[in-house]
């Protein structure tokens, strides 16, 4: 299976998800050539936690679709989950969200010698992201942003706390 798998997964499955209520954080896909997991994170769109019973609605949904494809027929391990509270940032909507919280951040190329960084989000636009780090304010193009993830803090999870009890 390809690099190109995620995306073509994505666009395949985004319409199914979205109708059953989820949204599509990321879909990555790992392993070698004997054996690929296809990774599907998804959350709500009431913005209610994810529970087991809306990973087995999605794993449904996904395989229904994904086993009529012969690219994609019996040719991988389907797992589906929350993103978690440490949870990657794949959308700009993910960076506005968590603004003011710590990420981890690999760029697809150096900027200044630099290609992997931490730093609290500090704005988020559609073009630039900026990030406080120990170094100085850090803008970034979102395009350039090859992965990037949140850092398990006593603030996110007081946060998560906090939504949880809603």
């Amino acid at each position: 299976m390809s690099k190109a798998v995620p995306t073509k997964v994505a666009s395949l499955i985004a319409e199914d998800v979205a109708n059953a209520g989820y949204e599509l954080v990321r879909v990555h896909l790992s392993g070698n050539g004997k054996y690929a997991a296809l990774q599907i994170m998804v959350e709500r769109v009431d913005g209610c936690g994810i529970k087991v019973e809306d990973c087995a609605r999605v794993s449904s949904l996904v395989s229904a679709r994904l086993e009529v494809e012969p690219d994609f027929a019996g040719k991988y391990d389907l797992e589906v989950s929350s993103p978690g509270i440490d949870r990657p940032l794949t959308r700009l909507k993910d960076y506005i969200r968590f603004q003011g919280h710590v990420a981890k951040i690999d760029l697809k190329a150096p900027m200044d010698g630099v290609r992997r960084f931490q730093g609290k989000i500090a704005c988020a636009s559609e073009e630039t992201l900026v990030f406080e780090t120990d170094k100085g304010l850090i803008s970034v193009p979102f395009q350039e942003i090859e992965q990037a993830k949140l850092v398990l803090t006593d603030a996110l999870m007081k946060e998560a706390l906090r939504e949880s009890k809603k």
